[in-house]
């Protein structure tokens, strides 16, 4: 069963790279995992606000008048894990 229809309308696609650099160091019986991850690393893509609002005849997820971009925010993440 399809729940859209054939030629219906998407937003743009969207590219991210997210990158992941980890160590893990082992000292005797216990273990630490250090990783660093770098998320949406280019900031590539620009998407524009869809128009959101159905209007019949109107232009239903086309980019609003003022084309303002969103991007996903560029974020860092540290991670430490001990086991034991």
């Amino acid at each position: 069963m399809n729940l859209l229809a054939p030629g219906d309308l998407f937003s743009d696609r969207v590219n991210e790279l997210d990158l992941r650099v980890g160590k893990a160091l082992r000292f005797g019986k216990t273990r630490l995992n250090v990783a660093l991850d770098l998320l949406n690393a280019l900031n590539f893509s620009t998407i524009l606000v869809p128009n959101q609002s159905f209007i019949p005849g109107g232009a239903w997820l086309a980019p609003t008048g003022t084309q303002t971009p969103i991007m996903t925010a560029r974020t860092a993440k540290f991670t430490v894990q001990y086991d034991f």
